[in-house]
């Protein structure tokens, strides 16, 4: 499914989404630990990346499996390189009251995934915000 839009001016012809998403449906579908992505980075499998409505079962993304902080990792941090997919299942529960962490988290998925933010400009917004 070729995606609604681009973002930054990329083409995104012959690209395929999972619905509702950005995120390349390649990326979902299991083809050895590593792999080039489109943008020519090294990503690695991490199996804690679920989709809450089970578009993907395991992601290719930036950090390695043992850095991922979905795995409940606490040495992970931002500098591990991540860029995460989607949120958590638990963070997508209605009426759930969210720690100021987990906020940044939700929109740090948000800004990575819809706008296709690279983790390192989302970490640089956030350290520009909290200096104000």
């Amino acid at each position: 499914m070729a995606a609604a839009g681009s973002a930054g001016g990329k083409s995104d012809a012959g690209k395929e989404y999972f619905p509702g998403t950005q995120v390349e449906t390649w990326r979902g579908k299991y083809d050895g630990p590593s792999k080039k992505g489109s943008n020519g980075r090294l990503l690695h499998w991490c199996k804690h990346h679920k989709h809450p409505d089970g578009h993907w079962d395991g992601l290719y993304v930036q950090h390695l499996e043992k850095d991922c902080k979905k795995a409940g990792n606490k040495t992970g941090g931002a500098t591990s390189g991540g860029t995460p997919a989607a949120p958590a299942a638990d963070a997508v529960v209605s009426g759930t009251t969210k720690s100021p962490l987990q906020l940044q988290q939700s929109l740090k998925n948000v800004l990575c995934t819809t706008l296709r933010m690279s983790e390192e400009d989302v970490d640089k917004l956030f350290e520009k915000a909290s200096e104000n």
